[in-house]
């Protein structure tokens, strides 16, 4: 029906792709400038493929590679994009960004994990719009180290849990708000109520 580029010629990588009820086509990535390294991008495109907004993260203001890796858009058409950002020169968070329908920042979370290095590559959304991030705690998403993190729609943290054995590939929730995750090396599968 429609082909556009992403109107930042900038663009240094696609990362996650989502269609919510309308039709509106959602986007997040990174894009590249050589005074300020990698930042977050997240844009969307309406039905018919107009371009309607794009929004930039960048976790501090010198020369980093912060990339969105995955997004979600919850039961009220809100986006949320998940990735890795720099603290500082050597340190990475995961740094997680809800926006409304129109690109208004709704709120920015970031999270240590009390591990130098992280970074969420996978996100998910339950029924009551309680958001489920995971990703990696080491040097890279292929680190038999990973994490859970579950925030309520307001972005306040409900819960962490650590996988020392254990990188993530997927998670899913049920309807009842149960989480299952899955990985590799010491599988587990792990249930994360609604009220833990």
């Amino acid at each position: 029906k429609w082909l556009k580029d992403s109107k930042d010629a900038n663009i240094g990588s696609l990362r996650g792709l989502k269609v919510d009820e309308s039709d509106n086509t959602y986007l997040c990535g990174s894009v590249n400038s050589v005074a300020r390294g990698s930042r977050y991008l997240t844009a969307k495109f309406n039905d018919k493929g107009n371009y309607e907004w794009s929004r930039y993260y960048d976790g501090q203001p010198f020369a980093t590679n912060d990339v969105a890796n995955a997004l979600v858009i919850d039961h009220n058409q809100n986006v949320i994009v998940t990735g890795e950002s720099f603290k500082n020169i050597t340190n990475i968070d995961v740094a997680t960004i809800k926006y409304n329908s129109n690109g208004v920042l709704q709120w920015t979370k970031r999270s240590d994990n009390d591990s130098i290095n992280n970074g969420g590559y996978i996100v998910k959304v339950d029924v009551n719009d309680n958001l489920y991030v995971a990703g990696y705690v080491g040097n890279d998403w292929y680190s038999p180290k990973s994490f859970l993190l579950k925030y309520n729609s307001n972005g306040n943290q409900i819960k962490k849990r650590n996988f020392l054995q254990t990188a993530v590939i997927s998670i899913a929730v049920n309807s009842q708000g149960i989480c299952y995750v899955g990985g590799y090396k010491h599988c587990d599968f792990i249930t994360c109520p609604n009220n833990p």
